[in-house]
């Protein structure tokens, strides 16, 4: 509890963004079945699609698909996109080419189920595409390369297949079963069309797995070997549970390490695409039993791990990366649950499908939005045109002076903002000779707390920095 209550202390001093999230919206209820398993996907034009399952009996379930055109606000009619009314299907996937066609995978059968695709080119359903491969567990991942290429994998029996279908094709390929000792976690596409995926190895004949990487690249049609990336010799086992790459061409993996046999925590690492040598992990928290549900990227760059953790209230944990450090941020939605939640961004809005159950019994599948509030540092890279000094004193109380010089005659904008975000004053907005200049902030009909000023010139955001009044 100290932890937690240390690392939200923390979120409190040093936020310089967040997200300022919507009420919920209830994408579909139902009185006597069970909302299971739930998958979401965006398609290039911003449409958001919604794929669940909805168990009746232990033998019977149903798959159902909704989608929004307005960022979540309405919703289509549920649509069944099962091929049958008795038998049980479950463990939807589903991803949209660039021309709108969607692919739905889902299991299908009680004991030994069979993997079925279908798909939809904005008009109708195809018939289920059916793979006969007798297992007894898939988990299946579509992924959709920049030209329309479509790959899905599953695994058997701990072994990855796949396969792939291009845009001008009319069949899918053989199905491949060339990597070994390698479990897919999360696959991801780059600018080049290579696919890096995250997951977990045994390649070193331990018994335990590791935090893996490999590759694939498209023009030469070959994978990599298999990376072992984590601290081998110092943790008892861990999986690569998300991968992403950012604007600048990193690569982000986010991991669960265990430290012992009872005990899991999340680590990070990172390496430019044209690097072969991995950071080493860098523990996220050391909250026990996390379950990262998706790491993203925002437009500075700065790597959002997002989270669930048992037997913490908070519904999901943002753990944003500042400098050298993490910064928590709760996302805390009422009394609503989130079983499984999943976290997709777009636009830079962050995207969350989630389900939750009543006293009565009946259950709900949830939507909702985060919108992008606060304010980021943007000065990434060193700019010669300007110098934004450390307010003095800081601490302060309740006049404090801020420093700054141009290289040039300017439009010069200095403004202050509280912790939300908010607009607290216009310090400065004129056009200034090149030079040196001072200007002081007087906070004394303001509250204490954590404020950030900001340097803009010709009207670019060059800077912000954060200074701290205590009355």
């Amino acid at each position: 509890m100290k932890k937690l209550i240390l690392f939200i202390l923390i979120s409190m001093i040093y936020l310089i963004a967040g997200y300022q999230w919507g009420e919920p919206i209830v994408i579909c209820s139902h009185p006597t079945a069970d909302i299971k398993e739930h998958n979401m996907c965006i398609d290039k034009n911003g449409t958001i699609h919604v794929v669940w399952n909805e168990r009746y009996t232990s033998t019977y379930s149903q798959i159902f698909y909704s989608y929004s055109q307005d960022e979540g606000d309405s919703w289509s009619p549920a649509y069944n996109v099962s091929q049958s009314d008795t038998s049980l299907l479950r463990d939807p996937a589903i991803a949209s080419d660039n021309n709108g066609n969607l692919y739905v995978a889902y299991d299908w059968n009680a004991s030994y189920p069979i993997l079925m695709l279908k798909t939809f080119d904005g008009i109708s359903w195809s018939e289920p595409d059916r793979l006969d491969s007798n297992t007894f567990y898939f988990k299946s991942k579509l992924i959709v390369d920049n030209d329309d290429r479509v790959y899905h994998f599953w695994d058997l029996f701990g072994v990855p297949y796949f396969r792939y279908i291009d845009v001008s094709d009319s069949v899918w390929t053989e199905i491949d079963s060339t990597i070994t000792d390698f479990y897919f976690k999360d696959i991801i596409v780059d600018n080049q069309n290579n696919l890096h995926a995250t997951g977990s190895t045994n390649a070193l004949l331990s018994e335990h797995t590791y935090t893996a990487y490999v590759t694939y690249k498209k023009q030469e049609d070959l994978w990599s070997k298999i990376e072992v990336i984590d601290s081998v010799g110092t943790l008892t086992a861990s999986v690569g549970e998300r991968i992403c790459l950012s604007e600048d061409n990193n690569l982000h993996i986010a991991s669960r390490e265990q430290e012992n046999y009872n005990t899991w925590r999340t680590f990070y690492q990172f390496k430019h695409l044209n690097d072969s040598i991995w950071s080493e992990p860098d523990i996220v928290s050391d909250f026990t039993y996390p379950n990262v549900v998706n790491i993203t990227t925002d437009e500075n760059n700065r790597v959002h791990i997002f989270q669930q953790y048992l037997g913490i209230e908070a519904n999901i944990c943002d753990f944003r990366q500042l400098d050298d450090s993490w910064v928590l941020e709760t996302y805390n939605f009422g009394d609503l649950s989130t079983g499984n939640p999943v976290v997709k961004s777009y636009n830079e809005n962050y995207y969350i499908v989630f389900r939750d159950y009543d006293f009565e019994g009946a259950d709900y599948l949830y939507f909702i939005k985060g919108s992008y509030v606060g304010i980021y540092n943007n000065n990434e890279q060193s700019d010669m045109s300007y110098k934004l000094e450390f307010n003095y004193p800081n601490p302060f109380n309740p006049t404090t002076n801020i420093n700054y010089s141009i290289n040039a005659i300017s439009k010069i904008e200095i403004s202050v903002f509280n912790s939300k975000g908010e607009l607290v004053n216009n310090l400065v907005n004129e056009k200034q000779s090149k030079g040196n200049h001072t200007v002081t902030f007087d906070a004394s009909k303001l509250n204490s707390g954590v404020y950030y000023y900001r340097l803009k010139i010709d009207g670019m955001v060059k800077e912000t920095k954060k200074m701290l009044y205590l009355r």
